[in-house]
């Protein structure tokens, strides 16, 4: 067995460790479980791991920590994202509302809302208990 392929096994699956939690990020958008020295720290380890990488000229070593730093920008980048959009919901006072009341909806356009889901409630009774 080669010993370049172990360091590429084990390079895949350090590094593919991050996608669900880049994904589950992605689709909760929520980045409160990611503290920003969290982030620092390991993002710092591995650039440390990369330099190493190009100093001995380790193809594995290289390959699995550019990745690795790619998917930690993007939790950066998510984290980021959102610290700015609780600044400016914040600024704006809209933090804490319901969506349609936090993007400008008028009582018009919430009362259309609020009877367009007591519709679909009752087309879901009326299917749920045929009489």
């Amino acid at each position: 067995m080669n010993i370049q392929m172990v360091g590429l096994f084990a390079g895949l699956l350090t590094t593919a460790a991050w996608i669900p939690q880049l994904a589950r990020t992605w689709r909760g958008g929520s980045t409160e479980d990611l503290s920003w020295p969290y982030l620092l720290v390991f993002a710092t380890g591995v650039s440390t791991w990369i330099f190493y990488g190009v100093l001995t000229g380790d193809p594995p070593v290289l390959i699995a920590n550019v990745v690795s730093i790619m998917l930690i920008a993007s939790l950066v980048e998510l984290k980021r994202r959102a610290h700015f959009r609780a600044l400016s919901d914040a600024r704006a006072g809209i933090a804490g509302k319901p969506t349609h009341l936090a993007h400008g909806c008028d009582d018009a356009m919430t009362r259309q809302l609020e009877h367009d889901s007591a519709t679909q409630e009752a087309i879901i009774d009326d299917a749920r208990n045929p009489t």
